[in-house]
């Protein structure tokens, strides 16, 4: 399962999926699903997969890399 989520305002999107993938964790920013390939602001957030435990600590990784 999928979730499609607006970020804020003057974040940048593709900063934060640079720094998430250097931990290990794939952050999908609208710009890779754009007709246009330019910047969105939005991310695809993929949690099927996970456990508990797993959706926790990819939590936390998506809090402190911003």
């Amino acid at each position: 399962m999928t979730l499609w989520a607006a970020v804020a305002n003057g974040l940048d999107v593709e900063a934060w999926a640079d720094r998430l993938r250097a931990d290990g964790l794939v952050l999908y920013t609208g710009r890779r699903y754009a007709y246009d390939g330019k910047v969105r602001g939005n991310v695809r957030l993929a949690f099927a997969p996970f456990d508990e435990q797993e959706l926790a600590q990819w939590v936390r990784l998506l809090r402190e890399a911003l």
